[in-house]
């Protein structure tokens, strides 16, 4: 899409602010990584019209900060590290600390009701507790009416905020589901009033931010002065726009404050340091919570608990009008990372994910779950068994060290890790649905047990610093190193070895990762802003057995062409996605997409079909996300190739009604009035109930 220059100097002629004096010793030991990954930054916040970002990072004492772009880009002023950006729902684990904080000092009891602290809330069909709604687990809905909920423009009082989900029905029974809900913090937040007699803001001021340093933080004011306050922008229909104004209030303590990337550390040292909470409750909160049939649901109390590459990590991101942001805590190397931008289309994780990948010389992997992929499609299962010991057990000794597990339990952990990592798992009485569960409590966390167990070996007999190196060298070498520790040790008993075909597939893992795993692809170089060097990519990763999955950066080359009408550089890079990994139904998807961006349905409808044969749990060709893609088409002004994509979506699902609601919508924003009537009609035929669609029949036919 055409920019005017103009608005070309002022977004793209990025600036960069240094942050503080302490953060030199840090670039003397990290300088060439930082300033490569400050090179990495600029060129794709240029790629994908980024309009302001400020990261920092901390290790040990040191910070290091940087900031990016503007602030406010009307007025060119240039983003700096302590910029006030919205939080949105990195507030979460602000409020969770100060439910923790009462419960510790006698004034809430966790597993009481809702009510007991807000009297004002109805029961419910079944009670709410307050350890439940910590860990999003209280079955409270999260926004329902969007036209209205995500719109508010007044300024709401806590009670105010309260009502407006009071009388909403519970979404799931309480402890059955994992359903995040905003709302549900909404109800901490006054539950924070209720026990303490204070104003949500003053409790959080005096208990929370103060004690660490956060002097940067606030309920955020539409109406109050706020210092390097940011100006939000979105990315729409090709152009940058000024993001919407919503009062936050009503998400108070869902997602209601601001602060700056600074204090957002502050946040992290202080909570991991035992000065908000003890130590105790500190690994309280950041273990996962269970469900009542014993799964293991990645959140605990506020904070997302989701291991990357081994490390023991707890997160959390956020989002909403004029502002995405992330905060991660990685204790195994005492540090931790704090991002905001003020661009809504903006991706924090890539940011995240570039900077460890050049100063940890890691590659983790928010989007696919994995950072590699199996060329036999039939080794697949065997190596996501693989992977996710490495991943869980490794994480679990970096946090506890190995847990105390009986000689019977461990021997029936390997048992099952046996089973499901055989080249034929079905052979060896795996199913997948088990194998899928090797996680989980309910058949005693064997692939944990097994992990921990390996890294405990390894540990000991490696020394300190041992474990430290696999973070960088993967799961392959880890398995490797574990195999020749108990062939040269006959007292590591027979039981808690491998089958000789898992030693033969870890071998030839262990042999190929090395060389494809280079410094190329480790510091994510497919990026959005250079060529795809094809050529590379296909003689790296040339007869090899694993090799890295670099679907999604691919991908993203993919569709930032397509959103800048770039026909050949855009399917050349889906066209090289699909072609390196012809098994995965991701890559497949993205080529459709970019075939759709460019009008070449048919091979689209025939590209479609083959991601669906590859989309085992249906995740790339569900109706959901084909319906996000043909928004994400709409919202970079190709509004024909996202009708086009929702009537291939409709082929597929014919009985989706919200893909018919979204086409009546889009062929109505076209201008096709008689197209958008009968897909609302049909929509409506699916689901009379579906209230959007009967809303836009009336005003497109009238009375």
């Amino acid at each position: 899409m055409r920019r005017s220059s103009t608005l070309g100097l002022v977004l793209f002629a990025l600036l960069t602010s240094a942050a503080s004096a302490r953060a030199q010793s840090l670039e003397e030991k990290y300088g060439p990584r930082l300033a490569a990954f400050e090179d990495l930054a600029r060129k794709q916040m240029e790629a994908t019209h980024t309009t302001g970002l400020a990261i920092a990072l901390r290790i040990g004492d040191e910070i290091w900060a940087r900031a990016f772009g503007y602030a406010d880009v009307e007025n060119a002023v240039p983003m700096k590290p302590d910029a006030s950006f919205r939080l949105a729902s990195v507030t979460k684990p602000m409020t969770a600390v100060a439910i923790v904080q009462l419960a510790d000092a006698g004034k809430i009891d966790l597993d009481a009701e809702i009510q007991t602290y807000v009297p004002y809330f109805p029961r419910k069909s079944h009670p709410v507790t307050v350890r439940q709604l910590l860990g999003h687990l209280g079955g409270i809905p999260h926004y329902k009416n969007f036209e209205k909920e995500l719109h508010i423009k007044e300024h709401k009082t806590t009670r105010e905020a309260i009502d407006i989900f009071k009388d909403y029905d519970l979404v799931a029974e309480p402890g059955t589901k994992y359903r995040y809900s905003s709302y549900g913090f909404n109800l901490l937040g006054a539950a924070v009033e209720g026990a303490s007699g204070q104003s949500y803001g003053d409790y959080m001021r005096e208990h929370v931010w103060s004690p660490v340093g956060m002097k940067d933080t606030r309920m955020d004011d539409p109406a109050a002065i706020i210092p390097n306050r940011v100006r939000g922008y979105d990315w729409e229909d090709g152009t940058l726009r000024n993001s919407e104004f919503v009062d936050v209030s009503s998400r108070f303590a869902g997602g209601g404050t601001r602060s700056t990337v600074l204090d957002l550390l502050k946040f992290a040292r202080g909570f991991t340091d035992g000065r908000l909470v003890s130590p105790a409750r500190v690994r309280e909160m950041t273990t996962p919570m269970r469900l009542a049939d014993g799964t293991l649901t990645d959140y605990g109390m506020g904070w997302g608990v989701d291991p990357q590459n081994g490390r023991y990590m707890f997160s959390h991101s956020g989002s909403q009008n004029e502002t995405r942001t992330f905060v991660a805590v990685i204790p195994g190397r005492d540090a931790a990372i704090a991002l905001a931008t003020n661009f809504e289309a903006g991706r924090p994780y890539w940011y995240v994910q570039a900077l460890v990948a050049q100063v940890f010389g890691e590659r983790w992997d928010f989007t696919n779950g994995s950072a590699a992929y199996v060329a036999d499609r039939t080794a697949r299962a065997s190596f996501t068994a693989l992977r996710d010991t490495y991943v869980y057990g490794l994480s679990e000794y970096e946090k506890d060290g190995a847990a105390a597990r009986d000689a019977k339990s461990l021997e029936r952990a390997f048992l099952f890790f046996n089973a499901c990592a055989a080249p034929k798992p079905r052979k060896a009485g795996a199913s997948p649905d088990k194998c899928d569960r090797g996680i989980q409590p309910s058949e005693g966390e064997p692939f944990t047990a097994v992990g921990s167990s390996i890294a405990q070996v390894l540990a000991e007999r490696g020394g300190p610093g041992t474990l430290e190196a696999y973070h960088a060298r993967g799961p392959a070498a880890f398995f490797a190193d574990y195999i020749a520790a108990y062939r040269r040790d006959a007292a590591i008993p027979r039981a808690y070895r491998f089958s000789p075909a898992i030693e033969k597939e870890v071998a030839l893992w262990n042999r190929d990762w090395p060389r494809t795993f280079d410094d190329y692809t480790r510091t994510t170089a497919v990026t959005l802003f250079e060529p795809v060097d094809a050529g590379r990519l296909r003689q790296t990763f040339a007869g090899a057995s694993i090799y890295p999955d670099l679907s999604s950066e691919l991908a993203d080359v993919a569709r930032a062409n397509c959103e800048n009408s770039r026909k050949e550089p855009a399917l050349e890079a889906a066209r090289l996605n699909a072609a390196l990994y012809p098994g995965a139904a991701a890559p497949a998807a993205s080529l459709a997409g970019t075939q759709l961006c460019f009008g070449e349905t048919r091979q689209a409808r025939t590209t479609l079909q083959n991601a669906r044969a590859l989309d085992e749990g249906e995740r790339y060709t569900s109706a959901d996300f084909l319906n996000g893609m043909a928004y994400q088409l709409a919202g970079a002004g190709k509004l024909d190739a996202a009708i086009q994509t929702l009537h291939l979506a409709t082929e597929l699902h014919p009985k989706a009604a919200n893909l018919y609601d979204s086409l009546g919508e889009l062929e109505a924003k076209a201008g096709h009035r008689e197209a958008s009537i009968a897909a609302y009609r049909k929509a409506v035929e699916l689901d009379p109930k579906l209230q959007s669609s009967v809303e836009a029949l009336k005003k497109l036919e009238g009375p």
